[in-house]
């Protein structure tokens, strides 16, 4: 299979970028071919693979940032891999790997930890509002097929932040050299490296591994070392920071001569050869690469609840896990219980069983099989998964891959000229859209579509389509966080904006018709109600379960609908089944939300009750309400509570737009008579 792996660097000195790496020749030894896109090679390339340079604006790490997440995708689909896997921040790709979780929560932990200036930094940082309006863009439902976390709490914050799926995120945690890491180690170099960093033999001794000291939970260390227990213990530090010397200060401050800093080195199983246990209370690790280091080694850890290698210790080293790693007091106390530990050569031969379970060869038998998954759900819950891009001057065109081609993107680069043919059927023509039903010729297929324009009627709407995407595109969002949920929508077929430097003229979104569907409200009346007996009765209750059953399912996965009137529902009759399919229509006003709140769940609520809600009885409106409600429907307050709420509400609107017609009446009756 031909695979696309995608970061800005290729090296040794990162985490993410060693994964890379290592992801790149476990890949190449299945059998795969694949190909590196990256823009700086710390490392050369191994062999038996292909590497591509992606050129990035020179212009400082946010223009970096910027120009390698529009062009990569570009440059990849000029080499047509089977599929793309990222390892950072890209627009587009099959499998988004998370090795960091959300930079949302990252800046959100480091603020509690870093106290005012860190704050007043991250929201000042054009780095960090860049990076999060990328993540937030590149976690929208149309810009992944599946999400790779390496812990289940990247699993958890990723959806919480971004309310992903949980069904759309796999976890497989990362692998480690389980010969590169091995406790025999310890025989051959432990006394030689403990000499050459000044640790007598026999020191009680704990190791600190990483980069980015604060994060990483070195502050919490030293303050650990202040303590008069730890005063014949030595910390072995080794890594590097912007902020180093300082911490070297600190360190000679706090305990003099018991810390001990070392520069990053290659040779690092070394430094576990020479340590008793190894500390990770870090403030945000969304994995910890070091944890499984240690325990191949045959050591011991400690690490803060939240780090992510934290969920696969089992037995006695659960032990290590400090629920609140910033008390100082709780820390010493887990470093000294697991010094005590370490004695113990059974604890040792615990930690290296655990470590062999971890191997890179057990890693990448559980990637092969979940990329062969991904690949074999094709386009899966997505209508359109993957959109080619093509632009025609000051047009740019997105239609699905299927459908791409010269005739294609020749139809699609004027639009208007389809609404003016002689098959368009004008179904609304207003000052802010305009909709068509046409037929075309698309490779050879006759299709109906529906043509639907967005115009830019003010000024204020161009100058704010500077900073937010088309109604078109808008649509295309819409349709794919239906998909994954699950819900139905009519196929999208094209997404096209023109724009005038930079600013929105119009959009334009077309989506293929749903063949013998009608709106829900045209349904109940002309199928449903002239029925009579009891298949009249039972077809009507089917209906409104199915109804009810429908919006549970939406509100319960936080997707909210702007506008979910009865003419946006169409409805027909699955003749296979015999049920009643439910597709949802003006897919640009369609959001998910980390938590869907009651506000706009009762709106959902009662935007249906003032459309559908006009032909239906009393009774047929709590059939609804049993569906939508579940097992809490049983509760008489809580049904009486959501009864009340949505019948204020719709009388409060209904007395609002009857003042309003009744103004426009007496305005137009002034206006005649004078």
């Amino acid at each position: 299979m031909k695979i696309a792996l995608v970061h800005k660097r290729l090296d040794l000195t990162g985490g993410t970028e060693r994964d890379l790496l290592r992801t790149a020749e476990g890949l190449r030894d299945l059998g795969h071919e694949v190909h590196l896109f990256c823009s700086e090679y710390g490392v050369s390339p191994p062999e038996g693979m292909f590497a591509h340079r992606v050129p990035v604006a020179p212009l400082g790490r946010t223009a970096r940032l910027w120009s390698f997440a529009f062009i990569a995708p570009r440059i990849i689909a000029r080499h047509r891999c089977c599929l793309t896997i990222s390892f950072g921040r890209l627009l587009s790709q099959d499998i988004l790997r998370s090795g960091g979780g959300s930079h949302r929560e990252f800046l959100h932990k480091l603020a509690q930890e870093g106290g005012t200036w860190r704050r007043l930094w991250q929201r000042v940082s054009l780095y960090h509002w860049s990076l999060l309006a990328l993540e937030k863009r590149q976690f929208q439902a149309r810009h992944y097929k599946r999400i790779l976390a390496v812990s289940e709490e990247v699993k958890r914050e990723l959806s919480a932040t971004y309310a992903i799926p949980e069904q759309k995120i796999a976890v497989i945690y990362n692998g480690v050299d389980s010969k590169r890491f091995h406790p025999a180690l310890r025989q051959l170099v432990r006394e030689r490296t403990r000499k050459q960093s000044g640790i007598p033999a026999n020191a009680p001794t704990v190791l600190f591994v990483g980069n980015g000291f604060r994060r990483k939970g070195l502050d919490r260390l030293l303050k650990a070392w202040t303590l008069p227990q730890m005063k014949d213990t030595y910390l072995l530090v080794v890594g590097d920071d912007a902020q180093r010397s300082r911490y070297r200060v600190l360190a000679e401050r706090h305990a003099k001569g018991k810390i001990v800093f070392v520069d990053r080195r290659d040779n690092v199983e070394s430094y576990y050869a020479a340590a008793d246990v190894v500390a990770l209370p870090a403030v945000q690790e969304a994995f910890g690469n070091v944890v499984l280091e240690a325990l191949a080694s045959g050591l011991s850890v400690v690490v803060s609840h939240t780090v992510g290698a934290s969920e696969i210790l089992a037995g006695s080293l659960t032990e290590g896990i400090v629920a609140h790693p910033e008390d100082s007091e709780e820390l010493a106390a887990k470093l000294l219980a697991m010094l005590d530990r370490s004695r113990n050569a059974e604890c040792s031969a615990e930690a290296r069983r655990l470590g062999e379970e971890y191997s890179w060869e057990n890693y990448f038998r559980k990637l092969d099989a979940f990329i062969k998954e991904v690949v074999e759900e094709g386009d899966g819950a997505f209508e359109y998964p993957q959109l080619i891009l093509q632009n025609r001057g000051s047009v740019s065109i997105r239609v699905p891959r299927a459908i791409a081609s010269e005739s294609t993107y020749n139809m699609m680069a004027d639009p208007d000229r389809l609404f003016e043919s002689d098959g368009c059927q004008m179904i609304k023509d207003q000052q802010k859209i305009k909709v068509g039903r046409i037929k075309v010729e698309i490779q050879g297929e006759v299709r109906t579509l529906y043509l639907k324009r967005y115009n830019a009627f003010s000024w204020r709407y161009r100058f704010g389509s500077l900073f937010q995407a088309s109604g078109a595109v808008r649509s295309l969002n819409g349709a794919a966080i239906l998909a994954e949920s699950g819900i139905r929508t009519a196929p999208p077929l094209a997404a096209i904006e023109s724009r005038s430097w930079g600013t929105l003229n119009s959009s334009f979104f077309l989506s293929q018709e749903i063949e013998n569907a009608k709106t829900a409200d045209a349904y109940w009346r002309e199928e449903l109600l002239s029925l009579r007996g009891r298949e009249g009765m039972e077809r009507r209750t089917r209906f409104l379960r199915g109804m009810g059953d429908l919006v549970r399912s939406l509100h319960k996965q936080a997707v909210y609908h702007n506008d979910l009137k009865d003419a946006n529902i169409l409805v027909r009759l699955d003749l296979a089944g015999g049920a009643e399919q439910f597709y949802l229509l003006d897919l640009e006003g369609i959001r998910r939300h980390r938590k869907l709140n009651r506000r706009r769940r009762i709106k959902n609520l009662v935007q249906l009750n003032r459309t559908l809600g006009k032909y239906l009885r009393p009774a047929d409106k709590i059939r609804f309400l049993e569906s939508y409600l579940g097992a809490a429907f049983s509760n008489r307050a809580h049904k009486r509570d959501w009864v009340g709420r949505v019948l204020k509400q719709s009388k409060r609107l209904d007395r609002l737009r009857h003042l309003k017609v009744s103004s426009v009446a007496i305005g137009g009756r002034a206006a005649h008579e004078s």
